[in-house]
């Protein structure tokens, strides 16, 4: 099998059906959302999905994104922004609100945008306040980096 046929399942799917895309945009857009997350690279070499991979560093938690960062959390202020950046049922990435803006960039609507940022002026509060333990700031860092990464895509 050759490796155009291969790459993830995808580009013989669609490059059999002799696809037509209309701009770049349609192609980056498949191409992420065929993508395993943990694919992602970013210029500095590290997983785009901050938060998953601190949770991948801990293969004892199982569930959804969600329900680990729940399970492990112990600031309550942390706590309740995890409950509003992954909302139960949610689907698009590792369910949190960064994957859903990244996907919105890619479909041209920014829906998520307004509450992304509301949502990166909370998590810096978070972690401005001194208030979260080190495993707790590890992973406000991961959720802020997210935010923030997601967001950039829109300047």
């Amino acid at each position: 099998m050759d490796v155009d046929s291969h790459f993830y399942g995808f580009t013989s799917t669609f490059l059999s059906e002799n696809a037509v895309f209309d701009n770049i945009k349609d192609v980056i857009y498949l191409i992420w959302k065929h993508t395993p997350r943990y694919m992602y690279k970013t210029s500095y070499g590290k997983s785009s999905s901050n938060v998953s991979q601190f949770l991948g560093d801990r293969p004892e938690l199982t569930g959804t994104n969600r329900e680990k960062l729940l399970s492990i959390v112990q600031d309550p202020a942390l706590e309740r922004f995890v409950d509003q950046v992954y909302r139960p049922g949610a689907s698009v990435g590792d369910g949190g609100t960064a994957d859903k803006l990244i996907a919105e960039f890619y479909e041209g609507n920014s829906r998520h945008l307004p509450k992304a940022k509301e949502r990166l002026n909370g998590i810096n509060k978070i972690i401005d306040s001194g208030n979260l333990g080190l495993n707790d700031l590890d992973l406000a860092e991961a959720l802020r980096d997210d935010l923030e990464n997601a967001i950039k895509l829109f300047e």
